[in-house]
């Protein structure tokens, strides 16, 4: 009787991708996740999401965001065969800064991680997953900056 105010008050958040490249499933990395995997094809990662930056990893290969909506999402460069050493990036961003989708997050080189990998890719996982009533995401692809990569339905009753 009431589904017309459960579908008013859910929230869905459509993630971006965070950086050109193949999308390829989380399953195929070895590190199984809620959340999707690309090798990149350029080495700038950009937010996915408008909202705030609420933690840059001591390594500078990893930044977490509180979107606007309330999901909070982490944005990590991986590797499978060896760890990224932190001067290989570079950080555009600061804890406690306001995003939009699409902000420059960090850079990398191409040259230097090539030397270490050819298995780099970049994650996009999803921290509270207690919130989240259902995911939807693409299948794998080669996928541009604007195109979307996660749509998050929010569980009803979460924060604006």
């Amino acid at each position: 009787m009431f589904n017309w105010l459960k579908r008013k008050n859910s929230k869905v958040v459509t993630l971006v991708s965070p950086i050109a490249g193949n999308m390829i499933p989380c399953k195929d990395t070895g590190k199984p996740g809620k959340g999707i995997a690309i090798q990149p094809l350029e080495g700038r990662v950009h937010s996915p999401a408008a909202g705030r930056i609420t933690h840059i990893s001591p390594e500078n290969n990893a930044i977490s965001i509180l979107t606007d909506q309330g999901l909070e999402i982490t944005i990590r460069l991986n590797t499978e065969e060896a760890a990224m050493e932190s001067e290989e990036f570079v950080i555009m961003v600061k804890e406690g800064d306001h995003i939009t989708a699409g902000t420059p997050l960090m850079e990398f080189s191409f040259q230097l991680t090539d030397a270490k990998t050819e298995n780099l890719y970049s994650s996009v996982s999803v921290a509270n997953m207690d919130r989240v009533e259902s995911m939807e995401v693409p299948p794998a692809q080669t996928i541009g900056l604007d195109d979307w990569v996660m749509r998050v339905k929010m569980k009803s009753g979460n924060r604006e």
